[in-house]
């Protein structure tokens, strides 16, 4: 029989009707004009890709049930490439929402946890849970919409789903899957794959985010240690040993995955191996201790050269720097470190590309660059793989990982697109 840890209060009962109510709203309003176009295209791309994923294990009413809930939920949760959240604009613009709705909505902006959660035991109507995602408990409720019985949430299975905050505990919503016990390998693997996606999440944990930081100082004097400094040139094929060399040597490979740039810029290094000089081309590694490692191809040496000439600056060179700067394909720790390491040059560099007559690099540098990050702390470059799992397609086929078919597919009533 399972543990009951707590009765139910009424304050909990009322707080998951209000969210359960709430979040039905926040659907309605995706489906509503003038977005239900926007939200039934998404529907239609999810559907494929679900329906591609799934191998067609779901029967048709599950496939369109999933698909429908998880475009919906994107579309209201998701940045676009241009303009505000749908969960933003309901917000700040609805006329129909009391403070109440207003201030859990302030909680749901701030951000929710798409993760894997390991059922620890029950608790009152909910269940208290371990998030695979940042090592973290959770007290736990199911939407009341979505169909998932109560006897089903067993210690040792595992739910997956997006759960938002709600006062004390969180409350899971849309599409939410129902795993075996036997499945926690699986499980991690599922979950390494989200926090790729959304390296932040595990650095709720302060433990882990302070792993992350001791992980990244190592490994930076590691790569100080073989590189001899920051920026310089090497062939691709050589630095592909040596850079594995680093990850191996600092040890990060035991639980931490490289970052979404980093993977990036090691895509474009196996590209220029694949394609016409054998070697590759010239790269150049930088690292920093908390924007950790990256490997940069010509516009980096093109504005490494450029600090240190002294050559007058073209039209064409300043065009060149502003579309750098414009693309981020520079990452601004190496920005900087080229600019303290030629201060006047860079001086003379910001002042054309940026149309700054009087701007200087030791009066005005610190200031500009903080400009371009924001406010916001920055995150540690690493992403932290749960039990030392690796995300499937990560190019370890050992490690890779296959989900099994869930025991349950459940999802509340979603608004149908329109279109």
């Amino acid at each position: 029989m399972e543990p009951e840890e707590t009765t139910e209060s009424a304050p909990t009962e009322s707080a998951l009707r209000h969210a359960s109510g709430l979040y039905t709203r926040l659907l309605e309003y995706a489906t509503s004009p003038p977005f239900g176009e926007r939200t039934a295209a998404n529907f239609r791309r999810v559907t494929a890709m679900t329906e591609q994923h799934d191998g067609g294990k779901l029967c048709g009413h599950h496939h369109a049930g999933r698909a429908q809930a998880l475009a919906t939920a994107q579309i209201v949760f998701d940045a676009p490439p241009r303009g505000m959240r749908l969960i933003d604009r309901y917000a700040d613009w609805s006329a129909e929402l009391t403070d109440r709705d207003r201030r859990l909505l302030d909680t749901w902006r701030a951000g929710g946890i798409h993760a894997v959660f390991e059922i620890v035991r029950r608790a009152g109507s909910g269940v208290r849970v371990r998030c695979l995602g940042d090592d973290l408990e959770y007290t736990l409720h199911v939407d009341p919409k979505a169909p998932l019985p109560r006897a089903d949430l067993r210690t040792g299975r595992f739910l997956a789903g997006h759960a938002l905050p709600v006062g004390e505990f969180w409350m899971l919503v849309g599409a939410v899957d129902l795993y075996a016990q036997g499945e926690r390998k699986a499980m991690l693997g599922l979950m390494a794959e989200l926090v790729r996606s959304a390296p932040a999440l595990p650095f709720r944990n302060p433990a882990i985010l302070e792993r992350a930081h001791v992980a990244l100082a190592a490994q930076h004097q590691e790569f100080l240690r073989l590189f001899g400094g920051q920026g310089v040139a090497g062939v691709a094929s050589r630095l592909v040993e040596d850079l594995d060399r680093l990850w191996e040597m600092s040890g990060t490979w035991e639980s931490w995955w490289p970052s979404l740039p980093l993977e990036r810029d090691l895509c474009a290094l196996r590209e220029a191996l694949d394609q016409g000089r054998s070697d590759g081309g010239t790269w150049y590694p930088v690292h920093h201790p908390v924007h950790g490692l990256r490997v940069l191809g010509a516009c980096y040496g093109m504005l490494a050269d450029l600090h240190g000439s002294t050559s007058p600056i073209s039209p064409a060179t300043v065009r060149q720097v502003s579309e750098l700067l414009d693309t981020g394909d520079v990452p601004d720790f190496a920005l900087r470190d080229l600019a303290e390491r030629h201060p006047v040059r860079a001086g003379e560099i910001y002042r054309a590309a940026l149309g700054r007559p009087g701007f200087t690099w030791a009066q005005e540098g610190a200031a500009w660059l903080r400009d371009r990050t924001g406010d916001a702390p920055a995150r540690p470059a690493l992403v932290w793989m749960p039990g030392g799992a690796r995300p499937a397609g990560s190019g370890k086929p050992d490690r890779a990982i296959a989900v099994p078919h869930p025991l349950a597919v459940t999802f509340p009533p979603v608004p149908t697109p329109s279109g």
